[in-house]
C-alpha cells in the first residue's frame, strides 16, 4: 500500500490510498494518517480511487479514522471509491459513517479545481 497526501487548500487535506489495505499495512497507515487529524485543516478526503483490496484490518482502520475524525471536529470523506469496496461497505453497513463525495463536489464545497497524485 502507498499512502500520498496531498494539501489541497488551506481547509482540506486529501489523503490517496492505493493497493493492498490488509493487516500488515495498518502500521503505515497509522504512522501516516493519525498525525493529519492535529492538523488545521478541518475537511479530510480519502481518495479510494487506486485501492485494490481492503481486508477486515484495513476496514477496522477506516473506521477508527470516522471516530477519531468526529472526536476531533473533522470532516470525513471518501472519494473515488470503487464499486466492489462500495458495495463491500453497503453489505457491512459501514456507509452511513461517511460521506461520499465526488470530484466535482470539490469545487462546489472547498473551491478545488483538481487533486495532484
Amino acid at each position: 500500500m502507498d499512502i500520498f497526501i496531498n494539501t489541497l487548500n488551506k481547509e482540506v487535506i486529501s489523503i490517496v490510498i492505493s493497493g493492498d489495505f490488509t493487516i500488515g499495512e495498518t502500521d503505515l497507515f497509522d504512522s501516516v494518517v493519525l498525525p493529519i487529524f492535529d492538523r488545521d485543516e478541518n475537511n479530510i478526503i480519502l481518495d479510494m480511487a487506486n485501492l485494490v483490496s481492503i481486508d477486515s484490518f484495513g476496514i477496522a482502520k477506516l473506521f477508527s479514522s470516522s471516530n477519531m475524525a468526529k472526536l476531533k471536529g473533522k470532516n470525513l470523506y471518501i472519494m473515488n471509491i470503487r464499486k466492489d469496496i462500495e458495495e463491500l461497505f453497503n453489505t457491512l453497513k459501514l456507509l452511513r459513517y461517511y460521506t461520499i463525495i465526488e470530484p466535482t463536489e470539490l469545487k462546489n464545497r472547498f473551491g478545488i479545481k483538481k487533486i495532484i497524485k
